[in-house]
């Protein structure tokens, strides 16, 4: 652990890090997604593994030729490929695994009523919620615990059961 702190120990205020010195992320992805936000920089990986990217990821940059096909939040990437290429490249992720709820916000209209859903959680972690919960429209709240809006559940589901409207 302390030869990971070491190599983030510069001051620049953007990183880019290759092979080496993402192992940690790899093997202990909670301390080095602790380690990002402590250290409050701009981290650049380069890697193959999509997967690894849409875990670790707040943006991605899908390259084809040398040229960037799409750059955008996780999320927005698998929810709305840009390219015939990304659509391709993203087709077989699990988009309930990846989009969290907030991706899915409306501004509140309607509000929602009952116990709100927190923007951060994944599709995939609010899958028992969205079967059985009755409610067309979850509120939706942020970290602090402020309403930003809500989602439509069927919107949701469709995300969780493979629907690609």
């Amino acid at each position: 652990m302390a030869e990971a702190v070491k190599s983030y120990a510069p001051a620049a205020s953007l990183l880019r890090r290759g092979a080496p010195s993402t192992a940690v992320y790899r093997h202990d992805p909670e301390t080095g997604l602790r380690l990002k936000g402590l250290l409050n920089k701009t981290i650049i990986f380069i890697t193959h593994d999509f997967d690894e990217a849409l875990r670790l990821a707040d943006r991605i940059a899908i390259m084809k030729d040398g040229r960037i096909e799409q750059c955008d939040t996780p999320d927005q990437i698998v929810l709305h490929p840009a390219t015939d290429y990304v659509a391709r490249f993203t087709a077989e992720i699990d988009r309930a695994r990846v989009v969290h709820i907030g991706s899915l916000v409306r501004p509140l209209s309607p509000p929602g009523d009952g116990e709100p859903v927190a923007a951060n959680r994944t599709i995939r972690d609010l899958a028992r919620q969205l079967v059985s919960d009755p409610r067309n429209h979850l509120p939706v709240v942020d970290a602090s615990g402020a309403l930003i809006g809500s989602v439509v559940r069927q919107e949701a589901l469709d995300v969780l059961l493979g629907d690609r409207a």
